[in-house]
């Protein structure tokens, strides 16, 4: 909101400054001022100046700063807090993997030889597996996670304004 908008809003309304000022319970000096366009304001007095008026103190998110703060949230290690809902499936196809092979091809009632077998056949299926389904989960991991946090964004009684407002 520019300074000039909320002193717009309060000569609309009939509030001179000085009125303005007294009602919200905000320094007459810091409203002077700030109406000046000379001085800013902390953010607990605009609130209480916006409330006197019957404004909302609203902070908007436009497409590219939302997405710049997705990218820095994923970035930032959110990837490996999500990373259980990729994980946890993989173990279960592992395990799945392992009963069916023994099911069906192996050879032998020996436990132990088995699970030789198995931890030295692991990583590469884990390559194998990871290269047909990583991509395909961090997709729907971050689209999962972004629908979460812009939920979360629209619930807040804020959202960030882009530059200019």
């Amino acid at each position: 909101m520019k300074t000039t908008v909320i002193c717009d809003v309060m000569k609309f309304d009939g509030y001179s400054v000085n009125a303005a000022a007294a009602a919200s319970g905000v320094g007459q000096s810091t409203l002077h001022r700030f109406c000046d366009g000379t001085r800013g304001m902390q953010i607990e007095a605009f609130a209480k100046v916006c409330e006197t008026l019957g404004l909302e103190l609203v902070r908007r998110f436009d497409e590219d700063s939302l997405t710049e703060y997705l990218d820095g949230l994923w970035e930032y290690g959110l990837e490996d807090l999500v990373s259980n809902e990729y994980s946890d499936p993989k173990a279960d196809d592992w395990d799945q993997y392992l009963e069916d092979t023994r099911a069906d091809s192996w050879e032998g009632d020996d436990d132990e030889e088995f699970a030789e077998w198995a931890e030295e056949n692991y990583s590469e299926w884990s390559q194998e597996y990871d290269a047909e389904h990583y991509d395909v989960w961090e997709s729907a991991a971050r689209k999962s996670f972004d629908e979460r946090e812009i939920e979360r964004l629209k619930s807040q009684d804020w959202v960030v304004l882009p530059d200019g407002y």
